[in-house]
């Protein structure tokens, strides 16, 4: 499955030789995708021009909170994760 990219306001494939995207935990394909044939220029000044003013206008705790609308608690997945890396096995911990 090709997957498309949200480029000045639209979904747009694009063309050339595609990337694989794999799944970080199993390893498994999830899909491919390009940039090949995007116009930058334009994904630019479209940015600049729709997107960044309202975007300035926003205080920072306002846009982290459009990226993530609720708490996300990490702590004890986080101290998972950490205990695992091998890094810290190899130092005894």
């Amino acid at each position: 499955m090709q997957l498309k990219n949200y480029a000045a306001g639209q979904w747009v494939a694009g063309s050339g030789k595609q990337a694989e995207l794999v799944d970080a935990i199993t390893g498994d394909l999830i899909g491919t995708t390009s940039s090949g044939g995007l116009d930058f220029g334009q994904m630019l000044a479209y940015a600049r021009t729709v997107g960044g003013p309202p975007l300035r206008k926003m205080t920072f705790p306002e846009r982290g909170r459009m990226l993530s609308p609720r708490p996300i608690p990490l702590r004890p997945q986080g101290e998972i994760l950490r205990d695992q890396l091998p890094h810290r096995r190899h130092q005894g911990r």
